[in-house]
């Protein structure tokens, strides 16, 4: 009796560690892929969670926060943490359940949206625009200016990775801000 009571015990004892140890596993997996910032996705896990070849009918786009080094330089880096984190959760708050967002580092995003029209995703980035400019911060009494520029690629055509879609975003995005910054600019090009 004492040898099963033991090996109940052992059995027990085992399978309590393993349990710990698979959501020890999986919490570090969480953290491995999510920006500690702003509790977002961070680029390593959307890398891996945007398909080999985006879909017709998705869209990607590239989001860029305006100004970010002259919001550091001015007002503090403790101050553009404040802005990531509130242009994190203002995304967010714009987005569908089944729409992708990351930091891909420093000031820049990435949304990927699944299932949308070239007009529904040019209406989503719009709205996420207008949401980041709509963002009220402040460091000792002064106003802390936040807009993104932000460029679109819709997949209107099969064919190109999803490296190639977002290398078309970028350029879009790089057209934003030669155009002023503080807009959505939607490519027409085809990925190759």
């Amino acid at each position: 009796a004492f040898s099963v009571q033991m090996f109940c015990h052992f059995g027990v004892a085992l399978m309590v560690s393993s349990l710990s140890n698979e959501r020890a596993e999986v919490r570090l997996e969480k953290v491995a892929q999510t920006d500690t910032l702003t509790g977002v996705g961070n680029r390593r896990w959307a890398m891996s969670m945007l398909p080999a070849r985006l879909p017709v009918g998705s869209a990607i786009a590239q989001l860029d926060l305006d100004h970010f080094k002259h919001i550091n330089d001015r007002f503090g880096h403790a101050a553009g943490d404040r802005v990531l984190v509130a242009t994190a959760d203002a995304l967010r708050h714009q987005l569908r359940d089944s729409d992708l967002l990351a930091r891909m580092g420093g000031e820049e995003f990435l949304v990927y949206l699944p299932d949308a029209s070239a007009s529904a995703a040019s209406a989503i980035a719009q709205r996420l625009c207008g949401a980041v400019q709509h963002i009220r911060l402040s460091e000792l009494g002064e106003d802390i200016p936040v807009t993104v520029s932000i460029g679109l690629a819709c997949v209107t055509s099969a064919g190109g990775t999803w490296a190639d879609w977002l290398a078309a975003a970028d350029r879009a995005l790089y057209d934003a801000k030669r155009a002023g910054r503080n807009r959505v600019v939607t490519t027409h090009e085809r990925a190759t």
